[in-house]
């Protein structure tokens, strides 16, 4: 076989394996989707997002202090559920679900539109759109969360910027933000792209985000008082700093994706600092960096590589592929990010099988014995179950985001002044989890649904009195999660 022939055939191996992955992938999100429990344990708080849009006409989707419905992200993702819920009549949950993989799959055909205007190549950019894919990624494929939404628009910007369209560049970094907040870190690379541009371009880029940022965040203030609260305080008193998580992902990161730095470090070698001036380039440098120290968060393992750093590396990497020397070894490249990003990362992080027959039906027995309690003196604070305690009609106070009512308050006094709303929290801050637990008139909840993932942790309620009485573990996406429910002798109701 002569080495033509044998491009060709490796050629044609790529295609395949490349259709196969993007085929199971939409199957295996497919299943996910329909799945009638929550995918994350934070899942359910998407939905109760909605619900309070429904119920509250937009009013308290970020109430004051005693809240027990926290949504911590922006407004615009639950936005969208509202409207499509409306036009469609399904439940919230689903069409959450549907939109944050539409998204993710708009959000890859821009990177693989980008890749295939730059390089010429179908194949490179099949490849992108397949890698993009993996970005879904949030526990398991299928999942509802903003993510994916926030990708598309950062791509957007980018894309704008491309162009040198300043204006629509800055509207959608400022959308970025209300998305999901760590998204408009894209301001940083783009801000330096258009002062390399020109000074004008530059300022007028800076103008544009501070004028629209300042009127949008007025405007969002007088909607919803708290906003800044919960997007703002939050974040920045919940950020964790643990290297060894860093480290872990760094290694993933580098055996999943050693292929496409392989290709950076090769452009920027050759083209030394033009390859900063190309804006993909710059914000895959730029927001790796501020990764880093994303990354040292705890609270997530690879979505914010995933969501925000991967995107502009596909789309830099796969449109300088071309330029590696040699079409065996751009073959051999191509082949290596297919195998190992796909097929090793693919399976490991976003498809995992579904839960067998006999996990179903520990959801189910655990549903069923929710259905013989009594509405009037139960209470469930499993973020596992509020979707079913909704469906009963039952209280639901932990929506899989109440765990996080402490990072409302904040002691700085810069941060104070500058939200001046989180003064306003800080009494609740330490005696929340309790006060969860009381019925209006004072009185304790005879019946309590928790889980291992619930505000309140399981030694707090039998300090109170309750008896454990059930124990069941469930698998929640790639998880299993301890569920549990607690009685209180009737001598103890009315304390």
């Amino acid at each position: 076989m002569t080495t033509e022939k044998l491009n060709i055939v490796v050629r044609r191996g790529l295609w395949c394996l490349v259709a196969a992955y993007v085929l199971l992938h939409l199957c295996v999100t497919v299943g996910w989707m329909v799945s009638p429990w929550v995918n994350e344990y934070r899942e359910w708080a998407q939905a109760d997002a909605v619900l309070q849009l429904f119920h509250l006409h937009g009013g308290e989707l970020y109430g004051g202090p005693g809240s027990t419905s926290l949504y911590v992200y922006g407004f615009l993702f639950p936005g969208l559920g509202y409207l499509l819920t409306l036009m469609t009549g399904l439940e919230p949950l689903l069409v959450l679900r549907l939109a944050a993989y539409v998204c993710t799959i708009g959000a890859a055909a821009l990177a693989a539109s980008v890749v295939w205007k730059r390089s010429g190549s179908r194949l490179y950019s099949a490849l992108a759109f397949a890698i993009m894919l993996s970005a879904d990624w949030n526990n398991v494929t299928g999942t509802a969360t903003a993510s994916p939404l926030g990708m598309l628009v950062m791509l957007g910007s980018l894309m704008a910027a491309e162009r040198k369209l300043v204006g629509w560049s800055a509207l959608l970094t400022v959308v970025c933000f209300f998305v999901k907040p760590y998204f408009v870190g894209v301001w940083l690379p783009l801000q330096i792209f258009f002062f390399q541009l020109s000074r004008r371009q530059g300022w007028t880029y800076l103008g544009l985000c501070l004028s629209l940022g300042l009127a949008s965040a007025l405007w969002v203030h007088y909607l919803f008082p708290n906003y800044f609260v919960y997007n703002v305080v939050h974040h920045v008193a919940a950020a964790s700093a643990d290297w060894r998580h860093l480290a872990v992902q760094l290694l993933w990161s580098i055996f999943l994706y050693l292929p496409l730095f392989a290709v950076f470090v090769n452009a920027c070698k050759e083209q030394r600092l033009k390859a900063f001036g190309d804006v993909y380039g710059l914000a895959a440098l730029c927001l790796f960096l501020l990764w880093l120290r994303l990354g040292l968060h705890t609270g997530a393992f690879m979505s914010y590589v995933l969501h925000q750093w991967l995107p502009p590396l596909v789309v830099f990497a796969l449109s300088k592929l071309k330029d590696v020397h040699g079409r065996r070894r751009r073959l051999l490249l191509a082949g290596w990010i297919v195998c190992v990003s796909l097929f090793v990362g693919g399976f490991l992080l976003t498809l995992p099988m579904f839960p067998s027959q006999t996990e179903r039906a520990q959801w189910e027995r655990v549903a069923s014995r929710m259905d013989l309690l009594p509405t009037d003196s139960t209470l469930c604070i499993s973020p596992l179950f509020a979707q079913h305690a909704e469906a009963l009609c039952l209280p639901s106070r932990d929506n899989g985001m109440t765990q996080f009512y402490s990072t409302l308050s904040s002691p700085s006094p810069f941060m104070r002044a500058l939200i001046p709303e989180t003064k306003a929290f800080g009494a609740d801050a330490t005696t929340h989890e309790m006060q969860l637990l009381r019925r209006h008139d004072g009185g304790l909840y005879a019946y309590v649904v928790a889980d291992d993932r619930c505000v309140v942790p399981s030694d707090s309620l039998r300090a109170l009195g309750y008896d454990e009485k059930d124990a069941d573990t469930v698998r929640v996406g790639v998880h299993r999660v301890g569920v549990r429910l607690f009685v209180l002798p009737d001598s103890l109701i009315s304390r």
